[in-house]
């Protein structure tokens, strides 16, 4: 079983990225108590008790489809972000899974590679 999030973050009241997020019930069944407010964070740590170890992240850019152009209010489909995580716990389990789109239009990802 598996709970499926989708949430809207808006920065001065403008909707910058659509996120669906999906939580292992069988790993953290206190999830199906999340609230709006709760950070999904706080309450797989210390409601479920689940540690994170690390995660894997994928960046794509993509158009937007039907679903994002009408939360972000295009009028034709326009380039996007896609972030794709996969966050795991210590014991090596898949904890969560995130799709995340973000407005082409608003974003810039920077990263300082070291030699």
């Amino acid at each position: 079983r598996f709970l499926k999030l989708v949430r809207v973050r808006y920065g001065d009241d403008v909707p910058m990225t659509r996120e669906c997020a999906w939580y292992d019930l069988t790993l953290a069944p206190e999830m199906e108590q999340w609230q709006e407010q709760q950070s999904t964070y706080e309450l797989l740590t210390q409601r479920c008790g689940v540690r994170l170890a690390h995660a894997e992240q994928t960046i794509e850019a993509i158009l937007s489809s039907a679903e994002e152009q009408a939360c972000f209010g295009f009028a034709q489909p326009q380039p996007c972000l896609l972030l794709k995580r996969k966050t795991y716990s210590v014991s090596h389990q898949l904890a969560e899974y995130v799709e995340g789109t973000f407005r082409g239009d608003a974003y810039v990802y920077r990263v300082r590679l070291n030699a």
